[in-house]
């Protein structure tokens, strides 16, 4: 079985090129079209100057984008966080409710019309509560 080594390739925008350097070997240079090439493409040229068996060479890509496009991924990536627990937060309001609407004899079909969802959706929140 061989060993893989990952190696870090940073891809730079270079007009309609992408310009790919491995970290841990400054040497291998190449360039691309796009991300996915560069992922296929990098290996031969890292083995080669690193004197390495290909298929022992993994890689991973890492764009690197200006800084205004920075702050808006961080920023996007922040608000998904966000999100998520609101999301969860929400989904156990809405396991909770079934189960109190449940304990007044609500049928599930009239607690998935009283929540807005389907009696599917309201029948899962009740497995779920239980």
């Amino acid at each position: 079985m061989v060993a893989e080594v990952t190696y870090t390739v940073e891809a730079t925008r270079n007009g309609s090129w992408w310009s790919l350097q491995c970290r841990e070997v400054p040497g291998a240079l190449s360039q691309s079209r796009s991300l996915a090439e560069a992922r296929k493409i990098m290996p031969e040229a890292i083995a080669f100057v690193a004197d390495v068996p290909e298929p022992e060479v993994e890689v991973t890509v890492v764009p690197i984008v200006p800084s205004a496009a920075q702050e808006h991924l961080q920023e996007a990536a922040r608000l998904r966080e966000i999100v998520a627990t609101a999301n969860s937060q929400a989904a156990s309001e809405s396991r909770q409710a079934a189960e109190e609407l449940r304990k007044l004899g609500m049928t599930v079909r009239d607690i998935g019309e009283t929540l807005g969802v389907s009696y599917q959706r309201a029948s899962q929140l009740l497995a779920s509560a239980s």
